[in-house]
């Protein structure tokens, strides 16, 4: 008795292990998603209010749900304080730092630091032709990611429980 619930436990926990790895995925486009509507809003704040900045990161931390305001939070923050770090600089170490938190992956953090060597310090007309291929950037990477997820969630659900069986056959 005790053994099958053993091998019972152990099918689960591997089944649910295969289903976490899959939902990291669906987080992944998430985070691309709500990061692309980010940029939108960034886009219309240069386009129609002309806000600085530090300004338009603020407010937009307040529109944001907690891990994205976060980001945008900090970066206002550390803008207003002007401590003479590039722009490029401050932008990269608030992704950086925030990678993981997102279940973003390296090309993702390559795509927003790309952003970062030529947005702050341009003309307007230059920031929102950044901007445009950002958003561009950031369609693609949603695009890939949709695609990774419909493979890899299914490979890591049946994965998980194969495994689990695996495991149990071998331990029986």
């Amino acid at each position: 008795m005790i053994k099958l619930t053993g091998m019972v436990l152990l099918i689960v926990s591997c089944g649910l292990l295969g289903l976490y790895k899959s939902l990291e995925f669906s987080e992944r486009v998430n985070s691309l998603t709500n990061l692309k509507w980010c940029f939108l809003m960034i886009r219309g704040d240069i386009r129609y209010q002309s806000a600085p900045l530090p300004e338009t990161f603020y407010r937009l931390s307040k529109k944001m749900e907690k891990r994205y305001g976060t980001i945008f939070c900090t970066l206002s923050e550390i803008l207003r304080k002007k401590q003479g770090e590039s722009f490029q600089t401050i932008w990269n170490e608030v992704w950086e730092q925030q990678e993981k938190q997102l279940f973003l992956q390296k090309e993702d953090i390559e795509v927003l630091k790309s952003f970062g060597e030529s947005f702050g310090y341009l003309d307007r007309e230059m920031q929102m032709n950044t901007l445009e291929y950002l958003l561009l950037q950031l369609e693609e990477q949603i695009k890939d990611a949709q695609i990774k997820k419909k493979e890899g969630q299914k490979l890591y659900q049946t994965l998980g429980v194969m495994g689990g069986f695996f495991l149990a056959i071998i331990f029986a």
